[in-house]
């Protein structure tokens, strides 16, 4: 059954990371707070944010990121590029039986080719 809590994370939308360890993204800004309670009540207690790492997500990693997810998806994602090499791809991995679609612009994995997923996404790189 579908995870509802991570169909955030798959349709790329904001997550708050609030808690020790927790991991949030916001506005293509990705953080990690610390996982050592120490430190996290450290930098809480100087009224800091307690962010063990902050990662600026740039256009191409967003993107990519967008098509990994999105494919998980099992009523289909939304294929956003007319990048012709990526349409090539995405014709190639179809004739294959590694993609399909689903309703007319719906794309996804193919149940039998989900174990195959990172395979699959080599070439988006």
């Amino acid at each position: 059954k579908a995870c509802r809590h991570n169909f955030i994370y798959w349709r790329q939308e904001n997550y708050l990371g609030l808690g020790v360890g927790a991991v949030g993204c916001v506005e293509g800004e990705r953080w990690e707070n610390h996982k050592n309670l120490q430190d996290y009540d450290r930098d809480i207690a100087v009224g800091r944010r307690p962010r063990a790492s902050v990662e600026s997500l740039d256009p191409k990693t967003r993107r990519f990121e967008g098509l990994m997810l999105g494919l998980r998806l099992r009523e289909g994602f939304a294929w956003p590029e007319a990048n012709p090499e990526w349409l090539a791809h995405r014709s190639s991995l179809a004739a294959r039986g590694l993609l399909e679609e689903v309703r007319p612009g719906l794309w996804r994995i193919p149940d039998a080719a989900v174990s195959f997923t990172n395979q699959i996404l080599l070439p988006f790189l």
